[in-house]
């Protein structure tokens, strides 16, 4: 969902577009921000708020990927 919008999403887009319920997305994001894939930072019109973006992942160069 992050990596396919343009910008940052606050929980709430990201609940809406997920059609996830308000508890699933806030675990979910609290788990992705846990393992250092996703980002979260201030939303500056409203401090009650965060927004969440996806961090980049990157590959090992010794990893062999396969399809």
């Amino acid at each position: 969902m992050l990596e396919q919008e343009e910008g940052p999403l606050t929980q709430g887009q990201i609940r809406r577009h997920a059609l996830l319920p308000a508890r699933t997305t806030r675990d979910a994001l609290t788990k992705l921000e846990d393992d250092g894939l996703v980002e979260e930072e201030m939303y500056v019109p409203d401090a009650r708020k965060r927004l969440y973006l996806p961090r980049p992942v990157s590959v090992p160069e010794d990893a062999e990927l396969t399809a």
